[in-house]
């Protein structure tokens, strides 16, 4: 799979609420989906859209993000700053827990996990659109069940 590179100025188009780019150690994320489950608004957002925000997420004065935002931000990647392109510093690299867009009990059961590191994860909040998939088979559809089948059961 080829990886997208983008320009700085490909990356400074984008900081509209149509689409908000934003980068961090040379990635670059499209955060347009996320803008309206951002915690502390959309404003904030659109504010650094289109620049780099390595520093910003590091800063304990503006807010000291948690290594699960981090792992959020990853799904929006989209490519990579051009090479020529200074980054601020890089993204603390650490084997994941559990990818929330991949079948999950594949992931639990073959993972060798220690007690105290896997009660230190659940306690942290994952992100993902739509509902995170148990199975990743056919068996998925038994997992997914209605509300209304639940009330009106």
């Amino acid at each position: 799979m080829a990886i997208n590179i983008f320009t700085p100025e490909e990356v400074a188009a984008h900081h509209t609420t149509s689409s908000v780019w934003v980068t961090v150690a040379g990635k670059v994320y499209d955060i347009t989906e996320f803008m309206d489950d951002h915690p502390g608004g959309d404003e904030i957002l659109l504010q650094y859209g289109g620049k780099d925000i390595t520093k910003v997420l590091q800063d304990p004065n503006e807010h000291l993000h948690s290594d699960s935002a981090y792992e959020m931000l990853q799904q929006y990647y989209i490519g990579d700053l051009e090479k020529n392109t200074e980054t601020n510093s890089t993204i603390k690299k650490e084997e994941k827990f559990i990818d929330v867009t991949k079948p999950m009990l594949y992931q639990v059961w073959t993972k060798k996990f220690s007690k105290k590191y896997y009660m230190e994860q659940i306690h942290i909040p994952r992100h993902t659109k739509g509902s995170a998939p148990i199975f990743g088979s056919f068996l998925e559809i038994f997992s997914k069940t209605p509300w209304f089948s639940i009330a009106n059961g």
